[in-house]
């Protein structure tokens, strides 16, 4: 197996779970600055784009 395609895998791997990580904390991480529940999903969208 090529080590680049393993590397390439292990990080889109990575990228998707720590995503689907902040989804399950989304009204707590929401709560503490103090913003809407749906502005807090519009910014971990704008992190997981980037």
């Amino acid at each position: 197996m090529n080590i680049a395609f393993l590397h390439l895998a292990l990080t889109t791997f990575a990228t998707g779970t720590a995503e689907n990580i902040a989804i399950g904390i989304l009204p707590d991480a929401a709560s503490g600055p103090g913003i809407s529940i749906g502005l807090a999903g519009q910014w971990t969208v704008v992190l997981a784009v980037t």
